[in-house]
């Protein structure tokens, strides 16, 4: 489907609601309107739905009704924050005030406190008819303060009673572990309700129980218990916590998560669901991304793509963008931008595609790191999953590293002189192919040495002018080179830029090694030497 054929509430969402409210309130004009659309729906599902219904019924903006979607009542009601007063926000279909609707019932949604009155009516003690809700009983009726389930019971000690025998494990013990396990004496109540209709829990089936049964089966096992079993996945045999519930058995929250798996309505692969396209049809997560009308302009490169992460104006950054903080990486050293780089333990991307999970290629049949999947979910290394494919401009059958918008698949070397490859540089407007952040190579380099030689003031010191002014001489890929693909370089040029004192060849050697010296003195030999004093 083409851009052409996709409806406006799809590619416009603002400029449609900003339409529709105009006809209906003159009063409130279109810039004020989207604004107020951007402001109140920060994704854009949000908008385009609002859109669709708003272009489809506009009188859902006076009708009153409490059927109105939430979607519509958010902007009508933003709008008369602002001074709308053509429009009529819906009324509750319980009490029939114009309040906040936070909840929905059978004739429509409802305001709060006929949400709570109508949940407390509904919580009614089961012996007396009180209203104040305590908990429910084994069979999940609705007791008072009055009239608590088994209040002589003390389901700690029931639990040890039931363990005692079988796991070998003193009774002070036990009473710990339970504890341990569930804190609540709801909790408590029904696990040990659990474990007196299905004393096998804890002998392999705890699928079949409360969470809290694995919970108390780990803790056993690390006490020394004889006879218990952990449970594993039902599904896929994981000894973990079982979190959630899938076809009411306790499993992991991977296998949950297959479980919502559907036909991807673009590739039609059946893969877990990312969201939904325009026409409401389930897509997988790699669909939407690459769908163009989840796309927005990133503030840092100004490529319209994906938005990774948002900044605090209420923009956002692609991926490109979104670098990792720099830290150094505990498992190689080396000073990269790292994955959790504000815990002790942070993790350069190198290091962290190394850790991914190594299987067998179902192609080649080498045991290597899983970094594709076929559509039945096989593992496929990094060779297999990007098979080499001929290329359209040489011909020649290479690695594709450009996919053209008319689907054309180029080599590296075809798309390094495609016209395609050039853009406009985001800084200085020269076009060329761009290195990173939508800058060219010059500006990606004037950037990159004012960061690493900006030191603990953020600007650079007198000393290093002439530094900076000699690497800026210098080829601008050459440069970038130097300054993000060899750690080493970098460090030496982060030493530099927090020390004091004259920049010299005795305060290189102090800081670099004898290789990477070496390195920064070869031809043209003079740009060093020019920096001394």
């Amino acid at each position: 489907m083409t851009e052409v054929e996709l409806p406006r509430w799809q590619l416009e969402p603002e400029a449609v609601v900003a339409k529709v409210v105009g006809v209906v309130d003159p009063s409130c004009a279109p810039a004020a309107v989207a604004g107020v659309v951007e402001r109140v729906f920060r994704q854009r599902p949000q908008r385009r739905e609002l859109a669709r219904l708003l272009e489809a019924d506009p009188s859902l903006l006076t009708s009153g009704l409490p059927q109105v979607p939430r979607l519509v009542e958010r902007l009508i009601r933003a709008l008369a924050e602002g001074g709308a007063t053509g429009l009529v926000p819906p009324s509750c279909a319980a009490c029939g005030r114009r309040r906040p609707l936070t909840a929905t019932s059978p004739n429509g949604r409802i305001c709060s406190s006929c949400y709570n009155r109508a949940r407390i009516e509904d919580r009614r003690c089961v012996e007396c008819g009180r209203r104040d809700f305590r908990g429910r009983d084994r069979d999940g009726r609705p007791r008072c303060a009055k009239h608590l389930p088994d209040q002589d019971v003390d389901p700690v000690r029931e639990i040890t009673g039931l363990l005692a025998a079988s796991t070998g494990l003193e009774r002070a013990v036990l009473e710990d572990a339970v504890r341990q396990a569930e804190r609540s004496r709801a909790g408590q109540l029904r696990l040990w309700w659990a474990l007196s209709d299905r004393p096998d829990l804890l002998t392999g089936v705890g699928a079949r129980g409360p969470q809290s049964v694995s919970t108390l089966a780990k803790i056993l096992v690390d006490r020394g218990a004889s006879g218990v079993v952990i449970p594993l996945c039902p599904w896929c045999n994981a000894s973990t916590n079982l979190v959630s519930l899938r076809e009411g058995i306790r499993c992991c929250s991977h296998c949950w998560a297959k479980s919502r798996t559907a036909w991807c309505a673009r590739c039609g692969r059946e893969r877990p669901v990312g969201g939904h396209d325009g026409e409401g049809r389930a897509v997988c997560v790699s669909c939407r991304q690459t769908d163009p009308l989840n796309h927005r302009r990133c503030d840092g490169c100004g490529e319209v793509r994906i938005r990774r992460r948002r900044t605090a104006d209420g923009g956002g950054l692609c991926p490109a963008c979104c670098t990792n903080p720099y830290a150094l990486c505990a498992t190689c050293g080396a000073w990269r931008p790292c994955w959790f780089a504000s815990t002790p333990t942070p993790r350069c991307q190198p290091c962290t595609a190394k850790a991914r999970h190594q299987a067998v290629c179902v192609r080649c049949g080498q045991h290597r790191r899983v970094n594709n999947r076929t559509a039945d979910g096989e593992p496929l290394c990094s060779t297999c999953g990007t098979p080499p494919s001929p290329c359209a401009g040489c011909g020649k059958t290479y690695r594709i590293s450009a996919l053209l918008p008319d689907g054309r698949r180029l080599c590296q070397t075809c798309w390094t002189k495609h016209p395609s490859a050039k853009r406009p540089c985001s800084r200085c407007g020269v076009v060329a192919r761009l290195f990173h952040r939508g800058m060219c190579p010059e500006c990606a380099r004037d950037r990159s040495l004012r960061e690493v030689f900006a030191g603990t003031s953020g600007q650079v010191r007198p000393e290093l002018q002439a530094v900076v002014d000699t690497l800026r001489a210098l080829d601008a890929r050459t440069v970038l080179r130097w300054v993000h693909k060899t750690p080493a370089r970098r460090a030496v040029f982060r030493a530099l830029a927090t020390a004091t004192g004259p920049v010299t060849h005795q305060s290189l050697d102090a800081v670099a090694d004898g290789h990477v010296a070496d390195h920064l003195r070869a031809p043209p030999r003079r740009s060093w030497s020019s920096c001394r004093p």
